[in-house]
């Protein structure tokens, strides 16, 4: 017998990958607990421009944020808070458990209300960047039970990974709403406008023409320090998907992003208490300065060290307590594990660089950087041998890029990462080289996969 298809919320989220996971709790919790007092959820959804209300009010927040990030004022509330960090670290466990009770985060609820195969209003799937992209999308496409011309498609920390995937999601879904930070995302949205030729002379011409004083306000904010998509691209995307909705800013991670978009939009705050609501606030932030390698942090490494050590099983298919494990992280406990953690890694990057050699990546004769790599199976290792090598390669005249080959003989395709020096003097083409092999990334951070025998022709 045919099952039903019904109404749901799909939420896509990158995988695996701490940012991505911590965006997904921050959107699991906005939603399931604006549902619990509100009818509304699926209407807002659907029928809401989401895009537009958040960025109104967006750049006048815009520079209150930057100051807040840079401010001492944060770092003077943080030592404080670690002087109170075992009286509140009780207090946060009792409303750590007390918020656990009212979402009944356990087993058979969350198997009953988001995983199982019968209806259900959220569906969260991992995303996996591949570099076969189509097969990772097809899997938004194939769910028998979704009314997808009546659903909503949401992707958290990822975008699809290719123009042709967002355009079937945008063909098949009613609404699709991206939150990402991956400067990537927005070559691939002028290659959807390309495509329908909707970017040509003419139409920049006309666009720039009709533009309202309000759109050039918008245009010159949108275009400061290079955080937003430009404006006339965002135009041209509505015109040919107006079921998209982009929420894209590059100086924040997917987790501080979705969270900042749900206390806007969905009142997020009115639903936490003040300890929690500030418990979940400091968890993404230190996830936003760890992703984004605007700043360093070594309590963000720390805290991320600790929680990549642990071994926590990312996909919330098959981990229904993941959420659970996320919301009663005791971020000072991670972060003083985490520090040994960091010492023993670097230790490791040091020998590992040892064994450096010089790569002509995309080839000797259509070289992309010219840097030192090496190849390892230790991924926990990555980011300090990457940032090592890219410092190593800078300073003997190379370009800023370190190449981490990941070895995995047994797979015909290999993964590569790929890290600049964060230096603004520095240029940092990390998003460049990993889109030319069908990856994507950040200026300074980014990933590829590629075959064993393009890699031998490197060197």
């Amino acid at each position: 017998m045919e099952k039903n298809i019904q109404q749901s919320i799909i939420v896509g989220y990158h995988y695996p990958c701490i940012d991505g996971v911590f965006s997904a709790l921050n959107c699991f919790l906005s939603l399931k607990l604006y549902n619990q007092f509100n009818k509304d959820l699926m209407e807002r959804l659907l029928n809401e421009d989401f895009e537009t209300y958040y960025f109104n009010g967006v750049n006048q927040k815009l520079q209150e944020q930057n100051d807040l990030v840079g401010n001492q004022k944060v770092e003077n509330e943080i030592k404080e808070e670690q002087k109170q960090s075992i009286q509140e670290g009780s207090e946060l466990s009792e409303d750590v458990n007390q918020l656990k009770q009212r979402l009944q985060l356990h087993s058979e609820d969350l198997k009953g209300y988001l995983y199982s195969d019968s209806f259900q209003l959220m569906k969260f799937v991992p995303s996996k960047i591949q570099q076969d992209s189509t097969e990772q999308g097809n899997v938004y496409l194939k769910f028998k039970t979704v009314d997808k011309a009546n659903s909503v498609l949401i992707l958290l920390d990822y975008y699809g990974q290719s123009a042709k995937n967002l355009q079937k999601f945008c063909d098949q879904y009613k609404k699709v709403i991206v939150i990402d930070h991956h400067i990537t995302i927005i070559s691939t949205l002028e290659q959807i406008v390309q495509n329908h030729d909707q970017l040509n002379k003419d139409s920049i011409q006309i666009s720039g023409e009709n533009l309202t004083k309000a759109d050039e306000q918008q245009e010159e904010q949108k275009n400061q320090n290079d955080i937003f998509i430009p404006a006339h691209l965002s135009k041209a995307i509505k015109n040919i998907f107006p079921n998209l909705q982009i929420i894209f800013n590059r100086r924040m991670s997917g987790a501080s992003l979705t969270f900042d978009f749900f206390i806007k939009l969905f009142n997020y705050k009115d639903y936490l208490n003040d300890q929690l609501f500030e418990h979940l606030k400091e968890i993404s932030k230190i996830v936003e300065i760890y992703d984004t390698k605007f700043e360093q942090n070594r309590r963000a490494e720390a805290f991320v060290a600790n929680l990549i050590s642990s071994q926590y099983e990312l996909n919330a298919r098959s981990n229904y307590f993941i959420f659970s494990k996320l919301v009663n992280c005791y971020i000072e406990g991670h972060i003083k594990l985490g520090e040994g953690i960091l010492s023993s890694l670097e230790k490791q990057a040091n020998n590992l660089v040892k064994q450096k050699f010089i790569v002509h990546i995309g080839g000797k004769y259509n070289t992309l950087a010219k840097c030192y790599a090496v190849m390892s199976s230790n991924l926990s290792i990555t980011n300090q041998t990457a940032h090592k090598l890219a410092e190593m390669s800078f300073k003997d005249g190379m370009d800023n890029v370190g190449c981490f080959i990941i070895q995995n003989k047994s797979k015909s395709q290999i993964k590569v990462s790929l890290r600049s020096d964060n230096d603004p003097s520095k240029e940092q083409k990390c998003h460049i080289i990993a889109q030319h092999f069908n990856g994507g990334g950040h200026p300074s951070a980014a990933s590829f996969f590629t075959t064993f025998s393009s890699i031998k022709s490197w060197r």
